[in-house]
């Protein structure tokens, strides 16, 4: 045998010389048995073009065509010349150019089509991946045309041995992960590829790492930010997101599911979309409904509400405000209703663990800690949280009124605006009538200044309200009854007592009270005077 000239092609397995030597085919010749049961070939005419001497004859195939005489195959070109000679065991078609054969001894040769060479081959390994794809790796002698790398090079080629299209190749090794998953590796690190039996790749850039369990393989670490994830038998699933220390994951029919990392089946394949909800479990969706699978996948809430979204958590897991019909409700992680799907809509109130229940133009309020209705709807046209506060404010006929935090109704709906008030004293309310006249309510919603009887208030003191008409002044007790006439021009806060004021600018007068509102005692004095006014002061308010 002689020694020939031979390279590689980089798209397909073998690549063969580009020499300016062109093979031309005789032109389209078909397969033909004659009377003895002896096959050749015909031209266009019918005409014998190669003479039937073959116990079996493929078509063509570019330039050439599979012949077998006595149990051996070959090749035969165009003219009839056994390019060939049948006494080959096993004859595979490399691409369209080159052929691998093997004879009874097991040596193998390969031809070369386009330059009509063959050349010789060692070490060949075949690995029947299924009934038409095979991997081959084996050693070519390269002849006098070697590199540096020397005169025999290793190399790989994943085909299909029927039609001759390649996969991949110039790989120096495989190896077999799964029933129909190979890796191919290319002699650099992290530069290996994975494919299935069918020739689908999985993976180009493979870093060795790999964890299978049951029905599952994954390639690549779990810290990886795109692992790839398979069936034992090669079908790919799409990875879509990771939660749960699970991978959120479609298969090829568009079904989603849920692998956790350890490679177990959470949540099957039957959803049409799977989204994480935290650290909580999952959204599932089905048939365009939606259900709650927990974390560990087990299925919580069936899927038959159109929407679905978080609200809480608690002790037992999320709280979902859910829509059903049009309408919405709440049920709790297991199922269980808290508030069926009667409303028009629920939202989370701006204080303490409440909710605004909307029905038919009107507002409730619903207690999520105590899992009660706390106001129920059908009075009010709107509840509203304010600041500062909090404060909870109804309005009914338009008028506005005033919610304590179990639901009672402490201020009636009566008032044009409130406010709360948190000044300094204890919190009291501002309330307005029609005239725009306020008056004030204590925290349990007492009138304790009728709307309309002062001009304003000048401060909210801890002991009092200082009230103003006019230039004068005085105060109001948090319950209502008088702390001090309004006939005072200022007043000033001591230690132990407090005291207000009458022309103090010009002289005048001191009235001492107590924090209590009891009358103490009072001292006129002249402007000049300001030694004994200091006196005064050091003995009953410091």
């Amino acid at each position: 045998m002689k020694t020939k000239v031979f390279s590689f092609r980089a798209s397909m397995m073998l690549v063969a010389l580009f020499f300016s030597t062109v093979i031309v085919s005789a032109g389209p010749l078909t397969p033909k048995q004659n009377k003895k049961g002896r096959w050749g070939y015909v031209d266009e005419s019918g005409d014998w073009a190669i003479k039937a001497k073959y116990d079996a004859a493929s078509p063509f195939d570019g330039a050439v065509a599979i012949v077998a005489k006595d149990g051996q195959q070959g090749l035969v070109n165009g003219e009839g010349k056994e390019v060939l000679k049948c006494k080959y065991a096993m004859l595979l078609k490399i691409d369209s150019e080159s052929y691998f054969a093997k004879d009874e001894s097991g040596k193998w040769v390969g031809y070369d089509v386009k330059k009509n060479d063959d050349y010789k081959l060692s070490d060949v390994k075949i690995e029947n991946v299924n009934d038409s794809n095979v991997i081959i790796t084996c050693t070519v002698d390269l002849g006098w045309l070697y590199t540096n790398r020397g005169r025999y090079m290793k190399t790989g080629m994943f085909i299909n041995k029927n039609t001759g299209k390649g996969y991949a190749s110039g790989f120096t090794g495989f190896r077999k992960l799964g029933p129909n998953i190979y890796m191919l590796a290319y002699g650099q690190a992290n530069k290996s590829k994975v494919y299935t039996g069918s020739g689908q790749l999985l993976t180009n850039d493979f870093d060795g790492n790999i964890g299978m369990k049951g029905n599952f393989i994954l390639l690549g670490s779990s810290s990886s930010q795109n692992p790839v994830i398979a069936t034992s038998d090669g079908n790919v699933l799409t990875v879509v997101d990771k939660a749960n220390s699970s991978y959120i994951v479609k298969n090829s029919q568009g079904k989603y599911g849920v692998i956790a990392e350890t490679l177990y089946l959470k949540i099957p394949f039957e959803y049409d979309f799977v989204e994480g909800l935290d650290d909580l479990g999952f959204y599932v969706k089905k048939d365009g409904l939606l259900g709650y699978a927990k974390a560990d996948g087990s299925l919580q809430i069936p899927c038959k509400y159109s929407e679905m979204s978080c609200l809480d958590t608690n002790d037992e897991g999320p709280v979902f405000i859910v829509m059903s019909n049009w309408k919405r409700g709440i049920v709790g992680s297991s199922g269980t209703e808290i508030l069926p799907c009667d409303y028009n809509e629920i939202t989370k109130a701006g204080f303490y663990d409440y909710l605004f229940v909307h029905k038919d133009n009107t507002v409730g309020l619903y207690d999520m800690k105590n899992n009660k209705m706390l106001v129920e709807t059908g009075k009010y046209s709107s509840i509203e949280q304010r600041t500062p506060g909090p404060i909870t404010v109804v309005t009914q006929n338009g008028k506005e009124g005033v919610l304590d935090k179990n639901g009672k109704l402490i201020i009636p709906c009566i008032y044009e605006e409130i406010t709360r008030n948190n000044l300094g004293g204890p919190d009291t309310y501002t309330v307005w009538n029609e005239d725009r006249h306020f008056g004030i309510c204590n925290e349990s919603g007492k009138l304790i200044i009728p709307c309309g009887k002062y001009d304003r208030v000048k401060a909210f003191e801890p002991y009092a309200i200082i009230v103003q008409n006019g230039k004068k002044i005085g105060a109001v007790k948090y319950d209502g009854t008088q702390f001090a006439p309004v006939v005072y021009d200022d007043y000033m806060n001591g230690v132990r007592n407090m005291a207000f004021g009458k022309n103090t600018m010009t002289g005048g007068a001191l009235y001492v009270y107590t924090y209590g509102g009891k009358f103490v005692t009072s001292k006129a004095f002249r402007k000049s005077e300001n030694w004994r006014l200091r006196i005064f002061m050091q003995d009953y308010l410091m």
